[in-house]
């Protein structure tokens, strides 16, 4: 009858003195010393980054994707002025509404990659669909994702942190105006902002509740 714990021991002996065993050990040793390479802590985690005019690096960033929003969606603002000029004016523009309070700014990356953009801003308006003035509104004044990382969940992903903004700021509905002209817009605000107002400051206003009334 064959032993074949026998067998199997001679095997393994046989193994382990063999010339292959060394071949074998670096084989392993080699693949054990392959180091998985590391993948970025904000790989495929989006995020929204507060800028202020304090913050040097973030502010430039802000108002680089700032000009190419106006540039796609308005070229006519550079006719009579470069991009440097406007910039230079949007600048501190910005800067003073950001003295007068209740602005918002934000920068969406992943990583170190600017994605878009938010400028966001509360206020008292009269709101036509319930007849009367609302406070702590939370107006979206701009909103841009940069072309190559457009039709992605980025946009989407921006419009919820809003929300979630607006939430924690107690704002009682978020609004975005939309030109009637911008039917991309139109068409990415009807998926994320399910109420709409026709003829609102001269534009359509898409608008969701997101907290508690007070008045």
């Amino acid at each position: 009858m064959i032993n074949t714990k026998k067998i199997i021991l001679s095997f393994v002996l046989l193994i382990s003195i063999s010339p292959l065993n060394a071949s074998f050990s670096s084989l392993f040793g080699f693949l054990n010393n392959i180091k998985t390479p590391m993948k970025n802590s904000y790989e495929n985690k989006p995020y929204m980054l507060k800028v202020d005019p304090d913050k040097s690096v973030d502010w430039e960033d802000f108002l680089s994707l700032s000009v190419d929003y106006i540039s796609e969606g308005w070229p006519e603002v550079f006719t009579n002025k470069s991009k440097d000029e406007f910039r230079k004016e949007y600048d501190q523009e910005l800067r003073e509404r950001i003295t007068h309070g209740n602005r918002y700014l934000y920068l969406l990356k992943n990583g170190p990659t600017n994605i878009g953009l938010s400028n966001l801003y509360t206020d008292k308006i009269y709101w036509p669909p319930y007849n009367k003035e609302v406070s702590n509104v939370l107006n979206i004044a701009e909103f841009y994702i940069i072309p190559s990382h457009r039709r992605s969940y980025y946009g989407s992903f921006m419009v919820n942190e809003i929300k979630k903004i607006g939430s924690s700021l107690k704002c009682p509905i978020v609004v975005a105006e939309v030109d009637d002209d911008k039917l991309v817009a139109h068409k990415f605000w009807q998926r994320h902002l399910p109420y709409s107002v026709k003829n609102y400051n001269n534009r359509s206003a898409y608008w969701e509740e997101i907290g508690i009334w007070n008045e």
